[in-house]
């Protein structure tokens, strides 16, 4: 084995950067042309981590540091742009939860994530998404499913605070049958 060049560990750079930036195309980063159509921030998978470095906080809100959220609400179906296509409050036990901010603008460098509860437990926090730019009129979504083994949210009472930049937002409530 020969050692690698600085030509080469170049193009081996470039090639990395142009998967980032045409996976984050791919993966939902397709942008706002500013015509008033609601686009989508690039979203996170759920993840179970980080209740001790974002403890629980109680509290409403809808706007905080430039940023003007919209609506919240649940939903078990999105459109291609992260929106809701109807709303419920009920959901079967193996359904894919939707938790979404309607028509919101957030500004470069916000960070948004959104925490579940049941029976007024934390049980899971979204990743964080950090705003690649600024977003007008766009909706973001995080979806929640499968809280055990079985593949399957656990029957109860479950509500969804959004965090913005370390605040809380508003919080929604929905039933798992």
């Amino acid at each position: 084995m020969g050692r690698l060049s600085g030509r080469t560990i170049a193009i081996g750079i470039l090639i990395i950067l142009v998967l980032v930036v045409v996976g984050s195309q791919l993966l939902g980063g397709q942008g706002n042309n500013n015509d008033g159509v609601a686009t989508t921030m690039p979203f996170s998978a759920p993840t179970a981590e980080g209740f001790s470095d974002n403890p629980p906080i109680a509290g409403e809100g809808n706007t905080t540091g430039g940023v003007a959220l919209g609506r919240v609400v649940v939903s078990s179906n999105i459109d291609a742009d992260g929106c809701p296509v109807d709303t419920s409050d009920q959901f079967a036990a193996t359904d894919e939860v939707y938790v979404v901010v309607e028509d919101s603008d957030i500004p470069a460098g916000t960070t948004v994530f959104a925490r579940l509860f049941r029976e007024g437990q934390p049980i899971e926090d979204a990743d964080v998404i950090t705003a690649d730019r600024d977003y007008d009129n766009t909706c973001i979504y995080f979806v929640f499913e499968a809280t055990d083994q079985a593949g399957s949210l656990e029957p109860g009472v479950y509500e969804a605070q959004i965090i913005v930049n370390g605040n809380p937002g508003e919080r929604v409530s929905f039933q798992v049958q």
